[in-house]
C-alpha cells in the first residue's frame, strides 16, 4: 500500500496491543489520520460508536469476508480514488465501510464499494 501512495501508520508503532479502542481512536482523530480497520464492533459498540462521534473520527472498515490481507490490501489500492473522493466529501466524523468487488468485476480492476454507516 505504501508502494501504491498510501501513508500508514500502524497500530502497534504507536499503541500497546491491548490499548483501548476509546484511547487510541481519540489519539489517531486528534493527529488527523483516517482509521482503516478490520474492526467493525467499533460502529456495534456504544462506547467505540461514541469514540468515534466525539472524537470526530473518520473510520473507514475493511469488509473482510475470507479475504486475505493481500487481496484486502489490493482492495483499498484499487479504491484509492473512490476513498480520497469519500473522504474530502464527508466531513468528520464518520464510519463507513469498503466491501470487496465480486471477483467478476475484481478481475476487471473494478474498485470496491464505500458504504457510510454513520
Amino acid at each position: 500500500m505504501r508502494q501504491a501512495g498510501f501513508i500508514i501508520e500502524r497500530h502497534r508503532d504507536h499503541f500497546s496491543h491491548d490499548a483501548a479502542d476509546v484511547v487510541w481512536i481519540r489519539a489517531v482523530s486528534q493527529r488527523e489520520w483516517v482509521i482503516l480497520t478490520l474492526d467493525k464492533r467499533i460502529s456495534r459498540t456504544d462506547a467505540e460508536k461514541h469514540a468515534v462521534l466525539d472524537a470526530r473520527a473518520r473510520v473507514i472498515a475493511l469488509s473482510a469476508g475470507k479475504a486475505t490481507l493481500a487481496m484486502l490490501a489490493e482492495n483499498v489500492i484499487r479504491s484509492k480514488a473512490p476513498l480520497t473522493r469519500f473522504i474530502k466529501k464527508h466531513d468528520a466524523p464518520f464510519f463507513a465501510v469498503l466491501s470487496r468487488p465480486d471477483e467478476r468485476a475484481r478481475q476487471r480492476g473494478k474498485p470496491g464499494t464505500l458504504r457510510k454507516k454513520f
